[in-house]
């Protein structure tokens, strides 16, 4: 079944992805889908991320994002 990317234009992102420490979740098919297509789960990006968290940098804070 083939199901549209993550469109950030449109589509809050709140609705699709969940940060779980290093590892983006796909909340819905979109979101999968995009976490698929995108290779965001690759061990080496994960890795990435985890200085990035003892920093505080990461995630981002997404509690500014506005619906346009």
């Amino acid at each position: 079944m083939l199901h549209p990317l993550y469109n950030p234009r449109t589509q809050p992102w709140s609705e699709h992805f969940a940060w779980n420490g290093t590892t983006l979740k796909g909340m819905t098919a979109i979101g999968r889908t995009t976490i698929t297509v995108l290779r965001i789960k690759e061990p080496l990006r994960v890795r990435h991320r985890e200085p990035l968290i003892a920093l505080e940098v990461f995630p981002p804070d997404l509690s500014s994002e506005t619906d346009e």
